[in-house]
């Protein structure tokens, strides 16, 4: 387990680097779009730029793109983003499942029904079965009750989980306005990121500027490296 693990972790600090260098080759290439000699990328990306609503136009303060052209960079990394918590969320599942794989007595889930048990073919079956249930009810909770149930079973210290949790939380809160509420911040946000122990922001607008997608992915990247370090030591197979 511990060996898939850390398997896992690399897998997922190359992905989480992916999405930064992917931000850094849409810079390049709108920056060339704009003032290259290749006019055809340019009403190419003015045609995508006046497609964006108005607010992505500002997040970027010193980008050297002109006007409504501004839009397009902080649109596609604000994408880019949703792939991030995404990819984030995916390792904390495949951490666990890991885990509850290898010390099914972690398991609380108790909604097996006869006939579920009659529908599955043997134990191995059986097993993930009841773990992608686990799972699924975990991410459901309160950002609170979530984060108990990690804990729990990580057989880790209510600390561990300190120095990224509270971002982590603001970012799927964020992620989950882009995709349902045009990335304007709401009362559900400010209460999801304020059950997770931060402070939410006095913005509106929660598109992903260049310096919070940066932070993004560093928290990512070392909630990685947390989970994988204590596993590392605490699980000894």
């Amino acid at each position: 387990m511990v060996a898939d693990i850390a398997e896992l972790c690399t897998e997922k600090q190359t992905r989480f680097a992916a999405t930064k260098l992917c931000d850094k080759f849409i810079s390049s290439a709108t920056d060339e779009a704009a003032y290259g000699i290749g006019f055809a990328y340019f009403g190419h990306m003015r045609s995508a730029a006046n497609a964006i609503p108005q607010e992505f136009e500002n997040l970027d303060a010193n980008s050297p793109v002109k006007a409504v052209d501004r839009r397009v960079q902080p649109y596609l990394r604000s994408q880019l983003f949703i792939a991030l918590v995404a990819e984030t969320e995916d390792l904390i599942s495949q951490f666990l499942t890991l885990i509850l794989r290898a010390y099914p007595q972690k398991i609380t889930y108790s909604k097996v029904s006869i006939n579920d048990l009659i529908k599955w073919d043997n134990v191995d079956e059986a097993l993930e079965q009841i773990i992608a249930a686990e799972l699924n009810d975990l991410f459901y909770k309160k950002p609170k009750d979530y984060r108990k149930s990690i804990d729990e079973i990580l057989s880790a210290a209510p600390t561990l989980l300190d120095p990224t949790w509270p971002k982590f939380v603001e970012m799927k809160a964020r992620r989950d306005i882009g995709l349902h509420n045009n990335w304007i911040r709401n009362s559900t946000y400010d209460r999801k990121v304020t059950e997770g122990g931060a402070q939410p922001t006095s913005e509106t607008f929660l598109g992903v500027s260049h310096l919070y997608f940066e932070d993004s992915v560093d928290t990512s990247a070392l909630l990685a490296k947390v989970v994988h370090g204590h596993c590392a030591s605490k699980f000894k197979t």
